[in-house]
């Protein structure tokens, strides 16, 4: 099982950690800093791939709700529709 990494933990303190830890297990050194490094890297790529899919998702939110309200008409906000589901809340008519 990886080695975690502790909340705020610098790269080197990481490492340093985990190689001991992983000697510890009875491996041998250069196994040891190989399998902390892609275990710094696996976690640092799942990040920027968490944060990506968040990001994407939101801009895919946003369009959805750009096309939300009828011509004239803005949104101002989100309120509880049918089923308490989430609707745009539209207000209007708004003149140019």
């Amino acid at each position: 099982m990886p080695i975690q990494i502790k909340p705020n933990e610098e790269k080197i303190d990481f490492i340093q950690r985990c190689i001991s830890e992983e000697m510890g297990y009875g491996r041998d050194e250069s196994q040891s800093v190989g399998m902390c490094y892609a275990y710094w890297e696996e976690n640092r790529l799942s990040k920027a791939g968490n944060e990506e899919r968040m990001v994407n998702k939101l801009n895919k939110k946003q369009q959805e709700l750009e096309g939300a309200c009828w011509d004239n008409y803005i949104q101002i906000g989100m309120k509880p529709g049918p089923g308490g589901k989430m609707v745009p809340d539209c207000r209007g008519p708004v003149k140019k």
